[in-house]
């Protein structure tokens, strides 16, 4: 009592059992800067030796949590009516993707191969493809026009990080240095990170569509 801190004494015996779930949390709570196998033990109040059987070291950490973001953020009613035409589906695949990785985008320093790629997310990506399908595209063209545009979404969310260390070096640089970065920059505030996407996604559904009507490869 009293406010006084008392040291934990450790328990002898079998170490506390901990989930998935309180280990994400706990590595969440710490955020992607501070994160460390040894910084969550202390916070679960186990060994980091404790975690071993969980991850293998604070990358393998950081996409478990990133991985629990996608999936949890994902939603599950994005795909528009089954009347909706395909690039309504397409566009509205893109929005609610990209949503989810500007939730996750501190934790995408961690992202591996399938980090982005949850059951919840390919699930998604399913539903999309049969959309596409049904609409008369090829299934190696239905898968084209997935990637290119997954593609998309992923790139719009880190080209913010990018923009902002050009806009640092820019601002280090005298004003008649770097002038046609520097008029580029200006463009770029124009216009929001929303808009920008929407204009380059408007760009890639029209070019995709003009290849689909082309029917050719």
């Amino acid at each position: 009592m009293g406010g006084q801190a008392h040291a934990v004494t450790p328990r002898r015996g079998r170490p506390p059992t901990i989930s998935d779930g309180q280990l994400v949390e706990a590595a969440r709570r710490l955020g992607p800067d501070a994160v460390d196998l040894q910084s969550v033990g202390e916070a679960l109040g186990v060994a980091r030796t404790s975690l071993y059987y969980h991850v293998r070291n604070t990358d393998e950490l950081g996409r478990k949590v990133l991985e629990h973001i996608v999936d949890d953020a994902s939603a599950t009613d994005w795909l528009p009516p089954p009347d909706a035409p395909w690039d309504s589906c397409l566009r509205a695949y893109a929005v609610e993707f990209r949503r989810v990785l500007v939730l996750a985008a501190p934790w995408l320093r961690f992202a591996g191969q399938s980090s982005l790629y949850t059951r919840r997310r390919l699930e998604s990506v399913d539903q999309l493809m049969g959309r596409l399908v049904d609409a008369g595209f090829t299934i190696d063209d239905a898968s084209a026009a997935m990637t290119f545009v997954s593609l998309l979404v992923q790139a719009s969310v880190s080209a913010e990080d990018d923009l902002d260390t050009v806009r640092a070096h820019v601002a280090g640089v005298g004003p008649d240095e770097l002038t046609w970065i520097r008029r580029g920059l200006v463009a770029l505030n124009a216009a929001d990170a929303d808009r920008r996407f929407e204009q380059h996604l408007d760009r890639a559904i029209a070019g995709i569509r003009a290849q689909h009507e082309s029917g050719q490869p």
